[in-house]
């Protein structure tokens, strides 16, 4: 099993939000493992797209960089809302 990472704010120099999500990634009940969000942090110089996990009541928001899942800091979360 592999550590949680998150992402740090300080890589984080902008945040935006789309019109619309994307459709793909959920089920017919909204559940998903990979269900893309409207929102996008700008980490360095990219845009990477906010998916979130979620199988129930809550769910989890993260990117994906270099392959791999990082979740959202708590600082983040607040700046896309």
């Amino acid at each position: 099993m592999s550590d949680v990472t998150y992402t740090d704010p300080n890589d984080v120099t902008d945040v935006r939000t789309d019109a619309e999500a994307p459709t793909y990634g959920r089920n017919v009940d909204g559940y998903g493992g990979k269900i893309p969000t409207r929102h996008a942090v700008k980490l360095g110089n990219r845009w990477r797209r906010v998916y979130v996990m979620n199988y129930g009541n809550a769910g989890t928001a993260y990117v994906i960089v270099g392959g791999q899942m990082q979740v959202l800091d708590i600082d983040t979360q607040y700046r896309l809302n």
